[in-house]
């Protein structure tokens, strides 16, 4: 719940996605006894993030 609300910048959307984010997280924490592979995913998450963000974000600009 803290997590999700960490990101309420992002509004509704952003507060119940990594809600239910934190959640998978919290599980996969208590399922492999090691927060190692929690941090791999969200490290992997957020450099998806950060690779697809400018791509679907940031306005295009035709040059001509």
């Amino acid at each position: 719940m803290l997590f999700g609300l960490a990101h309420a910048y992002q509004g509704r959307g952003g507060i119940v996605s990594t809600g239910v984010f934190g959640v998978l997280l919290a599980v996969g924490r208590l399922g492999f006894g090691s927060l190692v592979p929690v941090m791999m995913w969200h490290a992997g998450l957020d450099l998806a993030a950060g690779i697809a963000a400018p791509r679907y974000l940031l306005k295009q600009t035709t040059s001509g």
